[in-house]
């Protein structure tokens, strides 16, 4: 039912009064009792605008929190910082004073393809999918009525998207570990790239986690925006090559905190990685001469060559910590397909 013109009608949905004007729904909140529909008959207009007015004052800003309550209250600790820094870095900026009965589905399209642009269709797809989390709470709580991420099209991951994953080669990864120049940071870079571990639970290590007996590494924690909290899919024990083990006792000898990895400032753990990585890891690879692609790659390059080197799947999903081998072979399988293919293409097209 849709009005033309300016006078208000009335209606129940679910024994509640609603109001409607131009095409605008507002719930008044108040049971269909005959003495309702007679006072919201008679004063309708000025009613509805007073309503509209009320649901007007919501910001996307002031809202967002109160939805992100709601929904981190059902996830696990660490999904739930994961889903706070997703809101604080790629969707507060844009929506953050913007009324949240005012966003449009082109809007949000606008914003979708400025994402993809910038950040790849995969975060796209993840940062547009809490985006729609926060606005069906709204329609919860009665601000809109109908969610505009619905009328969007999809953000569509495509073979081309999936084979944006880089890695970097084995000659890389020997000129990033000819640098001695600090020792603690080529153990750091080491856990990466022979255990395939998250950068927060890196960064979250400590002694008392490392095994030297049994080249066990015990995953117990991760860290994301300064806050503990337990890794991502649980704990795990993990393996480490005698390389990474040797390279650790090495590092114990002069380590004075409980800590693998600390700050020089605090001797405390890192709050996360961008520091690290911004102030060390980048400046290294340029000593070395190898082109920057990511911290975070170099987890990613150790499931791939692990994977091609023909180590067991399961074994290298349960190291890399995925809930299943089916989310590891998703992510790395396509990179595997074209490396199996450009390989076969060397020996078919050898003339000599």
């Amino acid at each position: 039912m849709k009005s033309r013109d300016n006078k208000v009608r009335i209606y129940v949905r679910n024994k509640i009064i609603w109001l409607e004007a131009n095409g605008k729904r507002i719930t008044t909140k108040a049971t269909n009792t005959e003495d309702n529909i007679e006072f919201y008959y008679k004063r309708g207009k000025r009613e509805f605008d007073l309503l509209v007015e009320e649901k007007a004052d919501v910001t996307f800003g002031s809202f967002a929190p109160k939805a992100l309550e709601f929904i981190n209250a059902q996830v696990t600790e660490a999904t739930a910082i994961d889903i706070r820094s997703k809101y604080k870095n790629h969707l507060e900026s844009y929506f953050k004073k913007k009324m949240i009965n005012t966003i449009t589905a082109r809007e949000i399209e606008l914003w979708q393809l400025k994402e993809r642009k910038e950040k790849g269709a995969n975060m796209a797809k993840r940062i547009k999918n809490l985006l729609a989390r926060i606005l069906d709470r709204a329609v919860v709580e009665e601000l809109i009525t109908v969610n505009p991420c619905n009328a969007t099209s999809k953000v569509k991951i495509s073979k081309k998207d999936r084979k944006l994953r880089e890695v970097y080669t084995k000659e890389e990864i020997k000129k990033i570990l000819s640098d001695n120049e600090k020792p603690w940071l080529r153990a750091f870079l080491m856990v990466f790239i022979f255990s395939g571990l998250r950068s927060g639970e890196v960064t979250a290590l400590k002694w008392v986690h490392i095994d030297f007996i049994n080249h066990k590494l015990y995953v117990l924690q991760n860290v994301r925006m300064s806050v503990i909290s337990s890794p991502k899919t649980g704990e795990r024990v993990v393996d480490m090559p005698t390389v990474l083990v040797a390279e650790l006792e090495k590092l114990k000898e002069t380590s004075t905190s409980e800590w693998l990895f600390p700050s020089s400032r605090t001797n405390k753990n890192f709050s996360d990685t961008s520091s690290i990585n911004d102030r060390y890891f980048k400046p290294l690879l340029e000593r070395v001469g190898v082109r920057y692609k990511g911290l975070y790659t170099l987890r990613h390059s150790y499931a791939t060559h692990s994977l091609a080197g023909g180590q067991d799947g399961s074994y290298v999903s349960h190291q890399l910590g995925h809930a299943s081998v089916a989310t590891t072979f998703k992510f790395y399988n396509l990179f595997l397909e074209d490396a199996e293919n450009a390989k076969r293409t060397d020996e078919i097209l050898k003339f000599d």
